[in-house]
């Protein structure tokens, strides 16, 4: 049984997360690589929104990608730059 980050955040633990930018296209291998090559050694991957203002696959979908389909525990970010209230 693994931790989640929530409850090593509770016990007062370091916790260590690293930060993955969406693919540029629709296709994620490339990314799901990356974070099978964390897995175990990170608590979490943060998942970056739009980093340098770039259309990129969504945080959110990725993230949810990442957690059930590779058991990687995700953070999405969601930035609200250039967005309205609907877009939110």
């Amino acid at each position: 049984y693994m931790m989640t980050l929530r409850e090593k955040h509770q016990q007062g633990q370091f916790t260590i997360t690293v930060e993955l930018d969406p693919p540029k296209s629709s296709s994620a291998e490339k990314t799901f690589e990356q974070a099978a090559r964390l897995k175990g050694k990170v608590d979490a991957i943060n998942i970056a929104d739009s980093p340098m203002s770039k259309m990129r696959m969504s945080p959110i979908s990725l993230s949810y990608l990442l957690q059930h389909n590779k058991e990687i525990e995700t953070i999405f970010h969601l930035t609200c730059r250039d967005r309205n209230i609907i877009g939110l």
